[in-house]
Order: C-alpha cells, then structure tokens, then sequence
C-alpha cells in the first residue's frame, strides 16, 4: 500500500490513540484506587473483584496503545508519522502487553455481563457464582492472557501497517520465508486457523451479550410488573393496616431494580461501541493482497478500542453516586460533593452508607396479601436474614 494512501501513517494515527489510551488508563488507574482504598467487604464482592481485574488488564492494553511508535525498532520499514526508539525486545513488550491486557479486559467483560445476567434473571447466589464460575473463568483468562508469552517467538511479534503499536504480524507485511529469507512470520501456517478461531470467540461473545442483554430487559419488565402489582395491592389496603417497612421496601427495590438494570445495559452498549470498529475493520481492511485503506473506520477504531477504562470509570462512579444519592435523606449532597467523597475517601463513604442494593426476595413474593400483616412481616423478616439470596451487592 502507498504510504500517502494509509491513514495508520498519518500524525492523526499518532495524536488520537495516544490520547484516549492516556484518558483509559487514567481511568482505570483510579478505579483499581477507589477499590483498593474501599473497605475488605467491598474488595470481597464479585462485582469489585472484577471490575479491579478488568481495570489491570485494561491498563496494559492503554498503555501499550498511548505509547504507539515509540517502542517499535528505529529502523521500522513503514513510513509513520512519529519516530521510534526501541528494538525487538521493546516491540515484543509492547505486543505482549497489548495481546495479554487485551485478553483479560475482554474476559473479565464477559464475565461481568455473565454476573449479571446471574444474579438479575436467574437470582444465583454470590456464593454459586464464585464457586462455579468465577473462580475457573478467571483461572482460564489468566492462563489464555500469559499465553502468548509462551506461545509466540520473538519474530512473531512486529510492527504492522495496519496499527500503530505492535502486534502479531509478518514483518514486512504478506511476506514469506519462500519469498523473502528475512520475513519474519508472525502468523505463518497458522495464520487462517487463527482468524477463524479470533472471528468465531469474537462473534460468540457478541451473542452472548446480545442474549444477556434480552434477558436482562425481559427480567426487569417482569420484576417491573410484579412490583407494580404489589404496590397496587399495598396502596389499596386501609390506611391502619398498612406496614410501612412494606411500602419503604417496595419503593426502594423498584428503584434499584431500574439503576442496576441500567448500569448492565451501559456496561453492554460500552463493549459493542468499543469493539465494534475494531471488529469490522479487521474484517474490511485486511486482505490476502494487502492492507485496504477505510480512513473513517481507522480513526474511530483508533479512538475507540483504548477507551474501555474510560467508560468504565464513568459507569462504575455514576453507580458509586447514585448509591450516595438514594441514602442521603435530605439530597444535602450535590453531584460534585458525592464525587468528592467516592473519590477521596472511597472507603469512609462506601462503609457509611453500604446497604443491600436489590431486594431481590422482594420481587419473588407476588402471592403475598398486603392485608395480611403476619405474612407481610414474615417475607421482611425472610428479606432480611437471608443475605445470601440478596444478589448484586456491588458495593
């Protein structure tokens, strides 16, 4: 491909993944900070066990993107718009770092989506999900991620014309040892089984998210309903029958049923927008005969793939303040101040005000009789000693 014709050789390539992938690992930076300066109870929680495993693997894939040409050897065949001062050893830093952050932000993306498809549609308790699926998935993510340390040789790992930062690529690109006896193959014999098993995973792990999120949408309209129905019932028994924690209840699980649907339908809308462009790109641009130019889709999978830290970090602080919010009587806090607060003393606000977020036994009563005080306190009394079955508890 003519160098005036690739975008990758532009000082935009450079200035815009350098950017967002600074922005993202920022971001991520100060999640893994808030996590760690939460209380024990907090770190223990499945949400925040992920969400800090996501962040690490994110703030290797960030930085390895921001630093772009930099490590890539000084004698780079391909015209980029920015210089370059490593060698070998620093291109295969940056390659590793990439390929294994980008393995462990993508895993620990699925598993969060899984989390939650878990605990809102199918109620399984925080326990189960350790047990039977985070813990093996993680070990598996892990194991996957440090792979290509092991997996791929040195000549493997090179720069690419059709990204600026290293990957696994032939160096130069199309090259073979039968036409050029110092190709470097970076992906050699293995080079269509490999695109076949990256397109499948990635296409399953869209149909995964799709259906999660089916699923998720279809359990909160149903919870929608059952909690209407009991609203409905409680608001038409007599005032002097009523039980106030009852009504209390019943609101509050309401709202936090829709802010915890919300924040998984984020979660899923922030991978599609970040790993879309990617996706299709690969699937356009790269070609038997050569790199094909999409100069639009290029600059936005540039901006796009660094800045999953950066919309996990919006995500993860707008549901940090929305829980300050809901436990502050008087509303006497503003915006910047819950902000403040999550921020610098994460751990002191967290531990204040932690209360289960999701009622979920709340919702699986929709036989009780409002008029009915004994059962009524009976399901309270249920809500509340058996923590177990009290899913979500991402504080």
């Amino acid at each position: 491909m003519d160098s005036n014709t690739n975008f990758n050789f532009t000082k935009p390539a450079i200035i815009i993944p350098t950017v967002s992938g600074s922005i993202s690992f920022i971001s991520s930076m100060l999640i893994i900070y808030v996590i760690l300066k939460s209380p024990k109870l907090v770190f223990s929680t499945p949400y925040h066990r992920i969400m800090f495993g996501m962040s690490i693997g994110d703030c290797f894939m960030s930085l390895a993107i921001a630093l772009t040409t930099i490590p890539m050897p000084r004698d780079v065949i391909y015209p980029f718009a920015q210089s370059s001062y490593g060698n070998i050893r620093t291109c295969n830093a940056q390659a590793y770092a990439f390929i294994g952050g980008c393995g462990i932000a993508l895993g620990m993306s699925l598993v969060l989506y899984i989390y939650y498809g878990c605990s809102l549609v199918f109620h399984m308790k925080d326990v189960t999900f350790r047990k039977w699926i985070e813990t093996p998935t993680l070990f598996l993510i892990v194991l996957l991620s440090i792979s290509p340390i092991f997996y791929y040789n040195r000549e493997s790992l090179n720069p690419s014309p059709s990204i600026v930062w290293c990957t696994r690529r032939d160096y130069p690109d199309k090259c073979t040892k039968d036409t050029d006896p110092d190709c470097s193959e970076g992906k050699g014999g293995l080079h269509k089984s490999f695109a076949v098993v990256w397109i499948s995973l990635t296409l399953a792990t869209f149909a995964v998210l799709i259906v999660d999120m089916c699923l998720i949408i279809f359990s909160f309209y149903r919870a929608e309903r059952k909690l209407k129905e009991l609203k409905e019932e409680h608001d038409t028994t007599a005032v002097a029958d009523r039980d106030e924690f009852t009504d209390g209840e019943l609101s509050e699980t309401r709202r936090d049923k829709r802010r915890i649907t919300k924040e998984a339908l984020m979660y899923i809308a922030s991978f599609f927008v970040i790993w879309i462009f990617p996706v299709v790109y690969g699937m356009l641009s790269d070609r038997e005969d050569g790199i094909k130019d999409i100069p639009v889709l290029a600059a936005l999978r540039l901006f796009f793939q660094p800045l999953q830290g950066f919309w996990n970090m919006l995500i993860f602080f707008y549901h940090k303040m929305e829980i300050l919010k809901g436990k502050d009587e008087n509303q006497s806090l503003s915006m910047r101040a819950r902000f403040k607060l999550v921020v610098l003393h994460p751990g002191e606000a967290l531990e204040e005000k932690r209360m289960v977020i999701s009622n979920l036994p709340m919702l699986e009563v929709s036989s009780i009789s409002i008029s009915d005080s004994t059962r009524k306190k009976q399901a309270s009394l249920k809500s509340v000693e058996d923590p177990p079955s009290q899913n979500l508890n991402l504080y």
